[in-house]
């Protein structure tokens, strides 16, 4: 609430110095405040599904790299090379619905900024949702890897940044693509010079 009310002040300074900008600001505003509700909608009504979905894939990226997982539902248990076991849950807002949100609201800047057709940016907007599920499984399945060889230390410690430093990496990638779509390539073909009479 406090960054919504931010942006309300802002928007409304704004508009009292400059009543002509409305037009301008209008669709960012109004992106923003459906950006900043939105994850908690999705929370709401897609995270116990999508938490549930991230369970699954990462038992099967752990059972692949060969790490025992002992997993019943959202939680999980296994015991590191150390000998020191380590549990936890993967909760809604452990899985990918606010990366989600996060990336159709700048999958949404991007199209007012860029001006893609609609078509390009729904290809996007689907190539993302089903992928970043996948990222979120990976970065869950990386966690228990490091928690396996190192630790709870290890594993506790990555916690906290390994989703943003994937997911940035995820984002800039979709930037630059999306950036690139739709550009005309520029070829050279030389002419020859008139010539001179």
């Amino acid at each position: 609430m406090s960054a919504f009310s931010l942006v309300l002040v802002a928007y409304g300074t704004l508009l009292a110095l400059n009543p002509s900008m409305w037009k301008i600001m209008l669709p960012f505003a109004s992106l923003f405040a459906v950006g900043l509700i939105s994850p908690l909608l999705m929370l709401d009504a897609l995270g116990a599904p999508m938490a549930t979905l991230s369970s699954f894939l990462t038992a099967g990226i752990t059972n692949a790299l060969g790490i025992h997982v002992a997993w019943q539902g959202v939680s999980f248990a296994f015991v590191s090379q150390t000998g020191e076991p380590i549990s936890a849950v993967v909760t809604p807002a452990c899985s990918a619905v606010y990366s989600i949100s996060i990336y159709l609201a700048l999958l949404g800047l991007m199209q007012l900024d860029i001006g893609r057709s609609l078509t390009t940016t729904a290809k996007f907007a689907i190539a993302g949702v089903l992928v970043i599920p996948l990222l979120d499984s990976a970065r869950i399945a990386l966690m228990i890897w490091f928690g396996f060889v190192e630790g709870s230390a290890a594993f506790w410690g990555i916690h906290d940044w390994l989703g943003y430093t994937v997911f940035l990496f995820f984002y800039i990638g979709v930037l630059v693509a999306y950036a690139r779509t739709g550009k005309p390539r520029i070829t050279y073909s030389p002419t020859p010079l008139p010539a001179r009479s």
